[in-house]
């Protein structure tokens, strides 16, 4: 599993898929966690057609990675 998709698990989305350039993850709310993200500068892809997943592009750094994990617990510890 890739560190990019291993972040996204222990954050409780489930792996539905993707490429060694990103990860395609479904949770409950991925347009309320899209909105979060992007508030932020990270950017998501939502789709219409499946409105419960999300793709995340991989982190180019450390940095980054690190970036999104503390976005994501935020998320987390917000109550979604």
């Amino acid at each position: 599993m890739s560190a990019l998709r291993q972040v996204l698990t222990k954050a409780g989305m489930i792996d539905r898929g993707g490429t060694d350039l990103y990860a395609l993850m479904e949770l409950e709310n991925a347009s309320g966690l899209h909105h979060h993200l992007a508030k932020q500068g990270i950017w998501t892809r939502i789709f219409d057609h499946h409105p419960r997943w999300m793709r995340f592009g991989l982190p180019a750094n450390a940095e980054e990675r690190q970036r999104l994990e503390q976005a994501l617990a935020d998320w987390q510890g917000h109550g979604k």
